[in-house]
């Protein structure tokens, strides 16, 4: 991991923010995905936590008041929860080659933070067109210039 570049994509991701209006999953989200845009499993896997996170906060916003402070915090912790539970026990009852991980613990939580927020499709296409504009500099760009 490569400090120097997450900087850069900081920097160009809100770049594009501020051209577009869009904020694709949070600033760091394409750049950690990104990072590890050759792992497809762990984009997978980060998606689907993702998608779980997303799912238990619109069932848990029907049936609590929650404020938007409470409502991001309550979305870390379930997306740390659920990376716990997706890297210990979901393994065990797959073949041992299948790979089970996500891009951190947080990142599936404030992606899905902002899929809720801003729009699933919207946030969504943004993300990976802004990852997959980092990892193409990172592998192409930035590397070459080191």
């Amino acid at each position: 991991m490569n400090p120097s570049f997450i900087i850069f994509g900081l920097v160009l991701t809100s770049f594009f923010v501020e051209i577009s209006g869009i904020l694709p999953g949070g600033l760091i989200v394409p750049v950690y995905l990104s990072l590890y845009y050759q792992e497809p499993e762990r984009i997978i896997g980060t998606l689907v936590v993702t998608l779980m996170v997303l799912l238990i906060m619109k069932i848990l916003a029907k049936e609590f008041l929650l404020s938007k402070k409470q409502k991001f915090s309550l979305t870390i912790i379930i997306s740390s929860l659920l990376t716990f539970f997706w890297w210990k026990w979901l393994p065990f009852l797959f073949p041992a080659d299948f790979i089970f991980k996500t891009v951190g613990w947080i990142i599936p939580g404030l992606f899905a933070s902002t899929l809720d927020r801003d729009g699933f499709l919207k946030t969504l296409l943004f993300t990976l067109l802004i990852t997959t504009a980092l990892f193409l500099f990172y592998q192409y760009g930035f590397l070459a210039l080191q």
